[in-house]
């Protein structure tokens, strides 16, 4: 949702208290078609789609001002809510066939009620995540009245 890059250790548990404290409600999320980044006959990335867009966006953007708040530099690219399938390091072949069968496909949905910090590593048999904490949100949420959670 949220690259920070390389995080100094030292600054960890400032990016742990900060994120504890974002006051969002759980939701429901939909997921529903298939989608790439770059083209169908050469991607880089292979991607479900999520629905509502609007929470996922929120919580990308107050986590964002959070990080910045901290003096962490975060990507400028827009933000485009979807959950990642795959990543290609080399040409996979194309998945026009895949998007053409599954592109609209309606495959589920589930309750979103925490958010998680994790730390990838790369390796020679692709990357290892390794969670560092966990964020319920009902939890955060009953802490707002202590927090001021400045959103832009």
């Amino acid at each position: 949702m949220l690259f920070l890059g390389d995080v100094e250790e030292e600054r960890l548990s400032a990016v742990c208290e900060a994120a504890r404290h974002i006051p969002l409600a759980a939701f429901e999320l939909n997921v529903a078609g298939l989608g790439c980044f770059g083209q169908p006959r050469a991607p880089r990335n292979l991607w479900a789609g999520v629905q509502p867009a609007a929470p996922v966006a929120s919580l990308h953007s107050v986590i964002k001002g959070q990080m910045e708040n901290l003096g962490l530099t975060t990507e400028s690219r827009a933000f485009r809510p979807h959950i990642t399938l795959a990543r290609f390091k080399r040409q996979p072949g194309s998945v026009q066939s895949l998007l053409a069968e599954y592109g609209e496909t309606a495959f589920g949905s589930f309750q979103v009620d925490q958010f998680v910090l994790f730390e990838s590593e790369q390796r020679s048999g692709g990357s290892v995540y390794t969670v560092i904490e966990s964020f319920p949100y009902m939890a955060t949420a009953m802490r707002m009245g202590r927090v001021g959670i400045i959103e832009g």
